[in-house]
């Protein structure tokens, strides 16, 4: 999966411009989940149910949403997953 200069895999893992960067798996399939779907928005509901267990919500998937925007920042990536409010999540360029 490719958007812009951003490479996902489940299998490969991710990189920007062809460098790689590690992500946890959860967060490596958040990711893959947001960039199938850019520039569009991945509801709320559709994120979990890709993403995590069964034994986690809301706020976890929120928790894992700012350790996602982190682990990016501290890579210099260029992307940050924003909310949509009422609607779910979307990645944009930053």
């Amino acid at each position: 999966m490719r958007w812009h200069a951003l490479a996902v895999s489940l299998e490969d893992g991710a990189s920007w411009a062809g460098r790689r960067f590690h992500l946890s798996p959860q967060r490596l399939s958040l990711l893959h989940h947001l960039a199938r779907r850019a520039p569009g928005v991945v509801c709320r509901d559709a994120l979990f149910l890709s993403s995590l267990n069964e034994d986690t919500y809301g706020e976890m998937l929120t928790a894992q949403i700012c350790l996602l925007n982190r682990a990016l920042r501290q890579h210099g990536i260029p992307l940050a997953v924003v909310n949509q409010r009422a609607v779910g999540y979307r990645l944009r360029l930053v």
